[in-house]
């Protein structure tokens, strides 16, 4: 609900300050495409998981991916628009 919402506007904001202006509508579509993949990879691979091996074992995996996510997340960056220069 709210809560996605604004992640993924928070998100957006962080993708219009780190990427380079002469190529955001290309980082822009790149998002977008990432983003509505996921969305429709996401159940479909989940459902699978849930039909071989159980519930818990879907759980298992997706705390695995946020883990994973996590880690990925708290990489050092570039300050905002650094590219740029």
């Amino acid at each position: 609900g709210i809560v996605w919402a604004a992640f993924h506007l928070a998100e957006f904001n962080l993708l219009l300050e780190y990427a380079p202006a002469r190529n955001m509508p290309r980082y822009a579509a790149a998002h977008q495409a990432t983003l509505l993949l996921a969305t429709l990879l996401g159940p479909l691979i989940g459902t699978l998981i849930v039909a071989q091996w159980g519930i818990p074992a879907a759980l298992v995996v997706s705390g695995a991916g946020r883990f994973i996510a996590l880690g990925v997340v708290s990489l050092p960056r570039r300050t905002p628009r650094e590219s740029i220069r």
